[in-house]
């Protein structure tokens, strides 16, 4: 039986929420199908999955290029190993990925979008370091690029629907998916040795942000709101990430024994475990990967109203609740509000609608689905 050579094309494996989005979609793939390989543009960085991949005996190739070095040389070496290749499908990943040239006609091209062109991280980092000319030139190329693909897949109905009405980019969506086995709820009493562990007062309530400390994620926002944490007793912010704005932030919460911000962690999962609820006040996403694990891990989440919160929580209140974004009034009646549930009830409301409706299985089916109309295989 013929195997559909299926190349994945990356700038690096970076431990991200589109590398875990390609990691999920690769483990439930069908091998007696479809062969897979994963090419990245640039050497790998120190927190990189590469090998996660290798061990679910996925083959990665690397072009090793810097960035600089990549500007002259990605399009010749990365067509190069097409034409060694001969996949039927070409799947490309981020905002460098994406912007490359594929001189193969025969290979049908995927561009898989997972936020919009002017909220993707790179060209909000680069446009403080590059100047808005070069800013603007990246993201104009960027979209140029993006329809004159084949096939551009969105990560959300929300995302989709933003592509067509603000950029004119037809695409279909096929949602994120969460590894459901991986993040699940824990009873009271591990909920309570976890605390211990990573040396959390065992009485108190704890919110959990997780996500790139960047001004689109307006972390800041919630930590102005618990420096004035006078409504709730017993509750600790815990925030998980990095970014440019995080040594901001450490001289903002110095003081403020209810805020910890902790950097990045290996192990996200733990601290979700050891939280009670999920908060995030951001402006712009794809379809938060952060949100889809702390749903699964049994946590009712506070969120911005922001389309894709909407779609994840589908305006629900026996999921969680949406705040008025930047309006730290309202974020503190829906906390209060939220504070007033049956908590079990929801959170295992959470873990059965992430079950049911985003994880990892059904998104790696949607698109191998896609796979197979492009191949037309029955």
């Amino acid at each position: 039986m013929i195997k559909y050579k299926i190349m994945y094309i990356r700038s690096t494996l970076q431990k991200a929420g589109p590398t875990n989005q390609l990691f999920y979609l690769l483990k439930f793939l069908d091998k007696n199908i479809f062969d897979p390989i994963i090419v990245t543009l640039s050497p790998e960085p120190h927190n990189s999955s590469y090998k996660r991949f290798k061990d679910l005996g996925i083959k990665v190739e690397s072009l090793n290029l810097s960035r600089i070095k990549g500007f002259f040389l990605t399009e010749k070496r990365l067509n190069s190993l097409v034409k060694k290749y001969k996949p039927y499908i070409i799947q490309t990943h981020g905002f460098r990925a994406d912007r490359v040239k594929i001189k193969n006609k025969i290979a049908s091209r995927i561009i898989t979008l997972r936020t919009s062109f002017k909220q993707a991280v790179p060209l909000q980092i680069k446009f403080y370091y590059l100047g808005k000319l070069l800013a603007d030139f990246l993201y104009i190329s960027h979209i140029v690029m993006v329809k004159k693909s084949e096939f551009v897949v969105a990560c959300s109905k929300s995302l989709s629907t933003v592509l067509y009405n603000k950029y004119g980019v037809n695409s279909i969506y096929i949602q994120n998916g969460v590894d459901t086995h991986k993040y699940t709820p824990v009873s009271e009493k591990m909920k309570r040795k976890i605390k211990g562990e990573l040396e959390f007062p065992e009485n108190t309530k704890v919110y959990i942000s997780v996500g790139s400390l960047i001004p689109m994620k307006n972390t800041g926002a919630i930590i102005e709101l618990f420096k004035r944490w006078s409504f709730l007793n017993n509750s600790m912010l815990i925030i998980l990430g990095k970014g440019m704005e995080y040594n901001k932030y450490k001289k903002n919460i110095n003081n403020y024994e209810n805020i910890r911000l902790l950097g990045e962690k290996q192990d996200v999962r733990k601290y979700l475990q050891a939280s009670d609820y999920f908060i995030s006040a951001s402006k712009g996403e794809g379809l938060p990967n952060a949100v889809l694990e702390a749903m699964s891990s049994g946590l009712p989440c506070i969120l911005s109203d922001i389309a894709p919160h909407q779609e994840i929580l589908k305006s629900s209140k026996m999921l969680g609740v949406l705040f008025k974004n930047s309006d730290n009034q309202d974020l503190m009646k829906k906390i209060l509000q939220i504070n007033n549930t049956n908590y079990d009830f929801i959170s295992s409301n959470c873990r059965k609608h992430i079950q049911k409706n985003f994880s990892a299985k059904i998104m790696s089916f949607g698109y191998q689905k896609l796979y197979t109309e492009i191949l037309n295989v029955s």
